[in-house]
């Protein structure tokens, strides 16, 4: 044989996982009964879509009870503003009244944080995975319904032997083939 130069190429065959691009439990934040359910298995769902509601209606009634306490201390306040203006009351007195419309403002915004939570929504756009969750059931925080994940596009986790590790760079190609279909996709190195 006549020895002739050639280039050569370092091919490193490797195998890996194919991941989600994002991944996510959903879980509830608060306790109670599932009042409606919108979850439908290997559902595509967009980001921000109601998947499930939490009876608040304990909240709900605090949250009408505090609205119509800032209500009244509202008038109280525009009152002792009004007495502080001639005179009639120390400030002091005009204060607490300020003080009580404010903090009752406060109370409904925390209120209203709780009411949102009762309310779950998607956090960004992706597909539904399995639930054991339905209609009733009663959820307490850190309760997993169902999981969520963004599959367009997908990752691909692999390991390189450490002898080809200083080789490899980030923008690299990375031919991938597909076990089940023998397809063949183009992928570049990102981490």
């Amino acid at each position: 044989y006549v020895v002739k130069p050639t280039n050569l190429a370092d091919e490193v065959t490797a195998t890996g996982s194919v991941l989600a691009e994002e991944a996510v439990v959903i879980k509830s934040e608060i306790s109670g009964k599932i009042t409606s359910l919108n979850i439908r298995e290997g559902q595509p769902v967009r980001k921000g879509q109601l998947l499930l509601t939490i009876n608040a209606d304990e909240v709900q009634a605090e949250l009408r009870k505090q609205e119509y306490n800032i209500r009244l201390f509202r008038e109280q306040e525009k009152r002792q503003r009004t007495l502080l203006d001639k005179e009639y009351i120390s400030a002091q007195e005009y204060e607490q009244a300020k003080n009580q419309l404010l903090t009752a403002q406060a109370d409904l915004q925390a209120l209203r944080a709780s009411l949102d939570r009762a309310y779950i929504r998607a956090p960004f756009d992706g597909v539904l995975g399995l639930t054991t969750a339905t209609v009733g059931t009663y959820v307490s925080p850190g309760a997993e319904i169902t999981t969520l994940s963004r599959v367009k596009p997908v990752k691909i986790n692999f390991t390189v032997p450490s002898r080809f590790a200083n080789l490899v760079r980030v923008g690299d190609p990375v031919k991938i083939t597909d076990e089940a279909t023998n397809r063949q996709y183009e992928a570049k190195v990102y981490a």
